[in-house]
């Protein structure tokens, strides 16, 4: 039998793994079937509005209630964007499917990270909140690599019945988290029966006080909002200038390639000392400089590809360290809605800068995607010469 940790990696992999079935080509779909990358975009910062407006709530439920059918919940409502997806052919039909898609990952949002570290914390409290992430992000990362080139070749051949098929598998993930453990043993009975701002605000204020502290807030968040950036228009700068006739199975070994870069973040920041997370932060600066600039010289999908995978690496790296050692600092009773507070003003970031980034994107192709990372990259050296 698994343990209790195990179970709920195993659960998450899978849950993030049906999702990438249509990962490799879900905004190339959308465009297929008329929509421009600006419209993908408001998509976009729809489901961002979503999620700024129910996260906190669905967090506090999550923490006074049950995080374990919270995230059981959470997995229906992705199994009903699926199904949404696979009969979408307007804005309008795509625009639920969002709503479903922001449901899930509001619910999901802090909810599984908070359950997932207390099992974990619970079994062994001597492994560190880095380690807890990194195992979790490596076969995540990899499982999530190998189901979007699987989709992305069921698509090629069968079309939208694949992504029936993905939402027929999500709905048996949701059948199968009903045996997920139970998560009454890590609630407070005292906190439990009420909640306040002033509760929140305080524990908010113990992870990020101080200078250190404020750098931790920062990092995330920025860290988060250009990884997303990257997640949702990756496809873009991927396919440019690619036939299409085979494009889904192209993006697919792309997608896949990137999720492998990501997987190897994992298995290093899971190995890699803390002493040399430095040292390693600015050596990934150094190739993706390279890259970018490799890219921009030889102008084809294997540069583009090999970029996209090193700056996924890079940023990837920058969350998973601040993200693991700001969980580590939350209050147990409070950590779903503290991490889904923080989470909401990512959101707020993304509600307001996706649909300019995608406009940028559409203007001037994926060149400002270099000054962008130039500007944002000192707060990430800071960050990591504070030594937090």
């Amino acid at each position: 039998m698994l343990k209790s940790s195990a179970a709920v990696r195993f659960t998450g992999i899978m849950y993030s793994g049906v999702r990438m079935l249509i990962g490799a080509y879900s905004v190339i779909y959308m465009l297929q079937n008329g929509l421009s990358v600006s419209q993908v975009g408001l998509l976009k910062t729809f489901q961002g509005i979503i999620i700024v407006f129910l996260d906190i709530p669905l967090s506090y439920f999550s923490d006074r209630y049950s995080r374990k059918f919270s995230i059981s919940v959470s997995i229906l409502f992705s199994s009903a964007w699926l199904l949404t997806m696979a009969v979408a052919d307007n804005f309008w039909f795509f625009m639920l499917a969002e709503l479903f898609n922001a449901l899930s990952l509001g619910m999901m949002s802090g909810t599984f990270d908070s359950y997932l570290y207390d099992h974990s914390k619970n079994e062994n409290n001597n492994i560190s909140s880095q380690k807890i992430f990194s195992l979790y992000y490596k076969y995540q990362f990899m499982f999530m690599g190998v189901t979007s080139l699987i989709g992305a070749t069921a698509y090629f051949y069968i079309g939208k019945s694949s992504i029936f098929i993905s939402a027929l598998l999500m709905f048996m993930i949701f059948l199968m988290s009903a045996f997920l453990p139970s998560d009454r043993q890590f609630k407070s009975e005292e906190k439990s029966k009420f909640f306040s701002f002033t509760m929140l605000c305080n524990s908010i204020r113990q992870v990020f006080a101080g200078r250190t502290g404020l750098l931790t807030l920062l990092t995330v968040i920025i860290s988060s909002f250009f990884l997303q950036s990257l997640i949702q228009y990756w496809q873009v700068i991927a396919g440019q200038d690619l036939p299409e006739d085979g494009q889904a199975i192209i993006l697919g070994i792309v997608f896949f390639l990137i999720m492998l870069a990501q997987s190897a973040t994992g298995f290093v920041t899971e190995t890699l000392p803390s002493s040399s997370n430095a040292r390693f932060h600015f050596i990934f600066f150094l190739l993706v400089i390279i890259s970018s600039v490799s890219s921009l010289y030889f102008n084809n999908i294997y540069m583009s590809a090999f970029f996209l995978c090193i700056i996924f690496f890079y940023i990837n790296f920058v969350q998973i360290i601040s993200y693991a050692r700001m969980v580590s600092h939350t209050e147990s009773s409070l950590r779903s809605v503290t991490l889904s507070t923080i989470a909401t003003v990512n959101k707020i970031v993304m509600f307001v800068m996706i649909a300019p980034f995608g406009l940028l994107l559409q203007t001037y192709d994926w060149l400002f995607i270099i000054p962008a990372f130039l500007i944002i990259t000192p707060l990430f050296f800071l960050y990591f010469r504070s030594g937090r």
